[in-house]
């Protein structure tokens, strides 16, 4: 079935080749690397297109507009 979850918008996308560099805001609010969203799903990578996020064991990318 289809992932029932929040909107989820990239308002600031960091990229680096470092990734202690790396950082993105996501519904206003700021996450690095390994942390988990207020939305519910844990922000896996940050890549150079977007965000690679896992939800109820299921990865799924999330790219800049």
């Amino acid at each position: 079935g289809t992932l029932s979850l929040a909107p989820l918008r990239i308002d600031i996308h960091v990229y680096s080749p470092q990734p202690a560099e790396r950082f993105v805001f996501i519904n206003m609010n700021k996450y690095r690397e390994g942390e988990s969203l207020r939305e519910g799903p844990a922000l896996t990578t940050i890549t150079p297109d977007g965000v690679i996020l896992d939800y109820q064991g299921r990865s799924f990318l999330v790219t800049r507009e």
